[in-house]
């Protein structure tokens, strides 16, 4: 009897989760038809060159039939401005006006010259039904500005170096992690689980191995991979709130599965909570959070970071602080931009999942290029022993691997962690050189896929050539963490710990492809990010000692 009734609570549990996705279905479908007949003239009425688009679904007709991925809709819409030779063009994302840019001296306008112009991202976020959403990523305003000054001291070159003794520690845990294990290993997921352990130790102090087999760490893995991976449920609400945001605010609707805010929401709670009963305190993100929280509620909000002041900033360090400072305005008092607990939350969550992607995604293309490109290897492997002959492995030597540089921004060249950027106008901009206005809340699309894939900026694009890397190339070309103010804020984490990672590696092993590896690399179509059909599958091969 039990079990029967046990049956039919799963079943009514089944028909309302089918009947919301269906029902928010049917809503965005009127919706987006509405707003559809309203705008299907857009761009023509107020004069810009634009493509065509079908009324409804704009020019995401692939997408929406998974027969392309987004990266794929951004490079062909490109393609098709280019050929028209524009340096702008209107497009729409299903109901909603987009303005491609194509010229790189535009971008660079709207990324740093103009920027208090485009200072939001676009995406629509409900602090109060949502707080998790609340992250340095998608605030946006006053609120954005003062956190992003408020965040910026975590990532000074004095602060990474504190982190690079943490970072090798993973780097070599992961290496004999693999080198246990007989089979070949798949490169996204063990890049995932070397990123989480980074994360975990230098950002919050936590005794986080991914590399644990066990229910635990299955399940930190699967939610983590959640956020990134969203159903159809979570797809729709995110294209229904696109459309209209006050409607999805009227209906309380979330972006993030509520089991992944949970988790990651007792999580962080439940580190704060111990490091306030033992009374620890680190040198990391979430201290430098409680720290300034502690600031706020004493009202002492932006009184600086004393060791940060003492610090030997880099040149581009102080601009970057500076830009901050002259961005975040005067005053302090109001309480949207307090770092209450809920945002420690959000902040933190963004770090771990968003920082833990990004990366692994970029180191498991890194490991791809390095067994295909096996004169790229040996370049690399002699430049590290050059690097290391008779001198410590540290911060400095590191720095030193110019060949490793160039070696990462062609593999962020080429596999770009983002395909597009997106800014949205926040104030009326008029087009320099021209009549055109773009109006408030345009949606600004920068295509990062597209232009680090241009001949007319990277010489026979499709040739893997870390030297083209030499000499830094011109603005506005070269995104793949974003540029200006509102760039990524960890990148000099990430790509200190992709170097360091690269480097450890390449001492001791030769990195080989393995045949499970389907040839040529497919993405699959329904993914944010350039996700590889059927894994990448890597082995190592200890090198010869010399």
């Amino acid at each position: 009897m039990f079990g029967l009734r046990l049956t039919i609570i799963i079943l009514q549990f089944v028909t309302m989760d089918w009947l919301l996705t269906s029902v928010l279905g049917v809503l965005i479908i009127v919706l987006v038809y509405w707003l559809s007949m309203r705008r299907a003239n857009y761009w023509r009425d107020r004069g810009f060159p634009h493509i065509k688009s079908t009324p409804i679904i704009g020019n995401c007709w692939a997408l929406l039939r998974s027969k392309e991925s987004f990266n794929d809709m951004t490079h062909n819409i490109y393609n098709q401005m280019k050929a028209k030779h524009l340096q702008y063009g209107g497009y729409m994302q299903f109901s909603r006006p987009v303005l491609m840019i194509l010229d790189p001296e535009l971008i660079n306008s709207i990324l740093i010259k103009d920027f208090t112009h485009f200072e939001d991202r676009g995406f629509s976020i409900n602090e109060k039904i949502e707080p998790i959403n609340a992250n340095i990523a998608n605030l946006t305003g006053q609120t954005w500005r003062i956190m992003r000054y408020k965040l910026l001291p975590t990532f000074t070159s004095g602060k990474l170096k504190s982190m690079f003794d943490q970072i090798v520690y993973c780097s070599d845990n992961i290496f004999d992690y693999v080198n246990s294990k007989t089979e070949p290993f798949e490169g996204k997921l063990t890049m995932q689980k070397f990123n989480l352990n980074v994360i975990g130790t230098v950002a919050f102090g936590l005794n986080i191995d991914a590399c644990r087999e066990d229910s635990e760490t299955e399940r930190f893995l699967t939610l983590s991979n959640k956020f990134f991976y969203p159903s159809l449920k979570t797809i729709l609400k995110s294209f229904f709130r696109m459309c209209s945001p006050k409607m999805a605010d009227f209906l309380r609707l979330k972006m993030i599965d509520n089991e992944v805010a949970d988790f990651f929401t007792d999580l962080v709670r439940n580190t704060i909570a111990q490091r306030k009963r033992s009374g620890q305190r680190r040198n990391d993100f979430l201290q430098l959070m409680l720290d300034l929280q502690e600031k706020d509620f004493a009202g002492k909000g932006l009184a600086g970071d004393k060791e940060t002041e003492k610090e030997e900033l880099d040149p581009d360090e102080k601009e970057m602080i500076n830009q901050a400072r002259h961005l975040q305005g005067s005053k302090d008092n109001a309480i949207d931009t307090m770092m209450t607990e809920s945002r420690v939350i959000a902040h933190s969550f963004i770090f771990i999942a968003g920082g833990s992607e990004t990366t692994a995604n970029a180191l498991n293309f890194c490991l791809y290029r390095l067994a295909i490109e096996k004169q790229v290897q040996t370049e690399l492997q002699n430049e590290i022993d050059a690097a290391l002959n008779g001198q410590e492995f540290n911060y400095h030597t590191v720095k030193k691997m110019t060949y490793l540089d160039q070696f990462i921004n062609e593999v962020l060249r080429l596999h770009p962690p983002g395909g597009v950027l997106f800014r949205e106008c926040t104030r009326p901009y008029k087009i320099p050189g021209s009549d055109l206005t773009i109006e408030k809340d345009v949606m600004i699309s920068i295509p990062v896929i597209g232009l680090q894939n241009d001949p007319d900026y990277f010489q026979e694009p499709e040739k893997f050539n870390p030297s083209r890397f030499s000499s830094p190339p011109p603005k506005g070309i070269y995104l793949p963490f974003g540029d200006g103010p509102r760039n990524c804020i960890a990148n000099r984490l990430a790509l200190l710990e992709m170097k360091i990672f690269l480097a450890r590696l390449l001492m001791k092993h030769n990195v080989i492809l393995h045949q499970k590896t389907k040839l040529p690399l497919k993405m699959l179509k329904n993914a944010f990010f350039a996700v590889v059909d059927g894994g990448l599958w890597i082995q190592l091969e200890k090198r010869q000692a010399t």
